[in-house]
Order: C-alpha cells, then structure tokens, then sequence
C-alpha cells in the first residue's frame, strides 16, 4: 500500500478554523428563511381564500339582483300583493273624499232647485191692514 492512497492528502497551508457560532448562525439564517416562507405562504392562502369568498358574495349579489329584476319585469296583475295597513287607510280616505263630494253636489242641486221654485211662484202682493 503506497502511502498516498491510504491516507487523506496532506494539506499544506493555514486552515480556517471552523466556530460552533458559525454553524448556528447558518442554521438559524436557514430557519428564519423557512419560516418566512411558511408564513408568506400562510399569507397567500389567506388571501386566496379571501379573494374567492369576495368573488363568491359579488356572485350571488348578481345573481340576487337578476332575480329581482325578473320578478319586477315579470307579469304583476297575476301576482295578489298584500296591501299595507297605510294603503288600506288611503283607499278608505279616498272612499270618504268621494262620497262627500257627491252629497255636496247634491245639496248643491237640490238649493238650485229650490231657488227655481221660489221664482217660478208668483210675486205675493203686499196688503196693509190700515184703517182708512
């Protein structure tokens, strides 16, 4: 056995000499990368998940808003709604408005009628029951 091939070179020259610092600060550098890249990954799915959430509401909104513009635009004299206590009480007043108008108007008749009655009698005379 030649002495080279059994045993490692020899090295010649100065060595750097190797720290127990050295290799925690490269292991450290290596866990703070990781952990940022777990974070960051933490983050986009976050934000992923947000987007598709936003995309999902913005959807149905759409699609709530093109149903109620159907229902709107589909036939209303089919559909019965309900008429609001307010609606009610309006249609009553409206109801009340109109038949006081026609008995006005019919009292109003009925003094022009009157008024023609009057006219059409004859004059009555004026007598004086003085003594002469």
């Amino acid at each position: 056995m030649s002495p080279s091939t059994s045993t490692a070179p020899a090295r010649t020259g100065k060595q750097k000499k190797k720290f127990a610092e050295d290799a925690g600060i490269a292991h450290l550098l290596s866990l703070s990368q990781s952990i940022t890249d777990a974070k960051s990954q933490l983050h986009q799915t976050r934000i992923d998940t947000t987007k598709s959430k936003i995309q999902a509401q913005q959807l149905k909104k759409q699609q709530d808003a093109q149903r109620k513009k159907e229902r709107s635009t589909a036939d209303t004299s089919k559909q019965l709604k309900a008429k609001s206590k307010a609606e009610i009480k309006a249609g009553l007043k409206a109801q009340q408005r109109e038949k006081a108008k026609l008995r006005k108007e019919k009292r109003k008749a009925e003094g022009k009628k009157d008024e023609h009655k009057q006219e059409q009698k004859k004059p009555r005379k004026s007598v004086s029951f003085a003594l002469a």
